[in-house]
């Protein structure tokens, strides 16, 4: 990490020269997606290190932030590929025109985004994130190879005691109850019967580190203030809320908006409404706590 001094120039921008970081220095940091387990990461590390400047702030989008546990409520609800691509299309028919009706490009837009993310092969699915593709990236993380892969979706990558051992972090009961359905039911993970010997070796410590998983650390205290968003077509969507609560629980200051017609990666798209809307929430958060 370099040290950066951060000085505002003329315009009102942010430029970096290297030099000597000013102690006290109040900034904050943002990811989507994986970016959010690499933003959380960062700010953990930064206060286990005892490094300074910290940031004031984080802001998590929809962020990925376990590789335990690959069969939450929301995780179940992504298995159902055909209710998110009706879903999207109904956004597409539906809010599209309405935010460019004045400038004449929804279609244009219609077009790219529906390029971008319907087409027929249910195992790829563009920004829209499913059970598979999620382990796919997840592997590819851990250790640059898709080896693992049935094994990874159906959680036999951990051992019965070390599932047991982060099990707390990952408890539904913590989740709002409009997340889990009725028909929902957790399946024994890291189970004897179903526990993978060599993924396990391979994987095991690996996902169960907190830099790697910020969901199952231990400590979570004296965390910047933070804002999470999840949205309610994401299979990540449970493991944002139970970050938000586990952060409460360590009298970390965190504001937790759900967008319940949110698909994942909802900010990107900007020419929906739902995504401005989503957008002026993360501005309105910086700007109160600057």
């Amino acid at each position: 990490m370099s040290r950066v001094n951060l000085i505002p120039n003329p315009a009102g921008r942010v430029s970096a020269s290297r030099a000597d970081v000013v102690p006290r220095c109040a900034f904050a940091h943002s990811g989507d997606s994986a970016g959010g387990n690499l933003a959380t990461a960062v700010a953990m590390k930064l206060r286990d290190s005892h490094f300074q400047p910290r940031p004031k702030l984080q802001v998590l989008l929809y962020p990925a932030l376990q590789a335990v546990d690959f069969h939450t409520p929301s995780y179940h609800q992504g298995e159902n590929l055909i209710i998110v691509v009706l879903f999207a299309e109904m956004l597409l028919t539906s809010r599209v025109a309405k935010v460019h009706s004045q400038c004449g490009c929804g279609r244009k837009h219609l077009n790219m985004y529906s390029n971008a993310i319907l087409f027929s092969d249910s195992e790829r699915y563009g920004t829209i994130t499913n059970w598979r593709n999620m382990v796919q990236f997840w592997l590819s993380y851990a250790r640059g190879s898709l080896r693992h892969l049935n094994d990874v979706m159906h959680s036999r990558h951990v051992s019965q005691d070390a599932f047991s051992s982060v099990s707390e972090y990952l408890n539904y009961t913590h989740l709002p109850s409009t997340f889990v359905s009725d028909e929902f039911s957790s399946s024994e993970i890291g189970s004897p019967d179903g526990y993978s010997s060599s993924s396990a070796q391979d994987l095991q410590n690996i996902v169960t580190d907190p830099y790697f998983s910020p969901l199952l650390a231990k400590d979570l205290s004296d965390m910047p203030k933070t804002f999470i968003m999840t949205v309610e077509h994401d299979v990540l969507r449970d493991e944002g809320a139970l970050y938000a609560h586990r952060l409460r629980r360590h009298d970390v200051n965190v504001t937790h908006k759900h967008i319940t017609s949110g698909l994942h990666g909802l900010v990107s798209f900007h020419w929906f409404l739902d995504a401005r809307l989503a957008f002026e929430l993360v501005v309105d958060f910086i700007r109160s706590n600057s």
